[in-house]
């Protein structure tokens, strides 16, 4: 009996869809609803195919209880993430393509969809697209771990930074041009790049000199990047802290590896033998 019901749901969803487009009902009036199907079923001229294949085809669009909270506000988890005007994937319909990490407020639920706002916008995510807690989103690091392409921090930074150096694309493990992009974009600073590439350590001073809202200087800030080079090879870290005796707090990927993740108190005299040069970004 329970296998009829399922077969006569999914009939009953693919010809509701099929004749009135999407439209949503409550867990409660699905038994009269099912029940006025049956009586109309043999008028409607249905394609014979399996329940396997119906649920292919068909999105089942109803309320249903979930873990989400009406009014909460949930980040976007997934780089791509789109907001539709409908729930319904189709030729130019989304309004706002939205960053991993951005806020959404969740007004109600449909199906594998959530009605969300965004500032004064609203539309459709997916659910799947959204997550409840910070760590689930941006990346943490500790001290004196390689962070390679298949580690879960390495995938949640380069989805924050949508990717934009290619290293997930590339399998490459994490660098520290992506690593101090994410912090810059986290203290919300993002660099206007001219097309010349690559932008790798060593060459940021060079590519970004003269470029809108860029100010070199030999001088720290605290939340500006330091660039130097040691044997040849360049070095970006993150400025987390410059304290009165002009020692500064450093955070940095490949710092003494590639890929490892380290932090350190840099006295200015140590500093001041890297020879470096500060970027700050306005």
């Amino acid at each position: 009996m329970r296998i009829l019901l399922a077969v006569i749901d999914d009939l009953f969803s693919f010809a509701r869809t099929a004749l009135f487009g999407v439209f949503f009902i409550k867990p409660h009036e699905k038994e009269y609803v099912l029940a006025s199907f049956l009586e109309t079923a043999p008028q409607l001229q249905l394609p014979t195919m399996g329940v396997q294949s119906l649920r292919q085809h068909v999105r089942i669009f109803e309320t249903s209880e979930s873990n989400f909270i009406h009014g909460e506000q949930y980040f976007i988890g997934e780089r791509g993430t789109y907001l539709y005007v409908d729930p319904v994937v189709s030729f130019d319909t989304a309004s706002l393509k939205l960053a991993c990490g951005e806020l959404v407020h969740v007004l109600k639920l449909g199906g594998r969809w959530a009605h969300v706002s965004v500032g004064h916008v609203e539309g459709w995510v997916f659910k799947d697209t959204l997550r409840e807690q910070a760590k689930d989103v941006f990346p943490v690091f500790a001290e004196g771990i390689v962070y390679d392409s298949q580690n879960e921090e390495t995938k949640k930074l380069r989805s924050c930074i949508e990717d934009m150096f290619g290293g997930d694309a590339a399998s490459l493990v994490l660098t520290d041009a992506e690593y101090v992009t994410y912090k810059l974009q986290q203290k919300g600073r993002s660099i206007t790049w001219p097309t010349e590439r690559p932008r790798t350590a060593g060459t940021w001073q060079k590519i970004l000199r003269g470029q809108p809202s860029i100010h070199m200087s030999i001088t720290p800030k605290t939340e500006s990047v330091i660039e130097y080079s040691i044997d040849d090879v360049g070095h970006l870290c993150f400025i987390e802290a410059v304290f009165p005796d002009e020692s500064i707090k450093i955070s940095s990927i490949s710092m003494y590896q590639e890929g490892m993740y380290a932090d350190a108190m840099l006295l200015k005299d140590a500093w001041k033998e890297l020879r470096p040069v500060f970027i700050e970004i306005t």
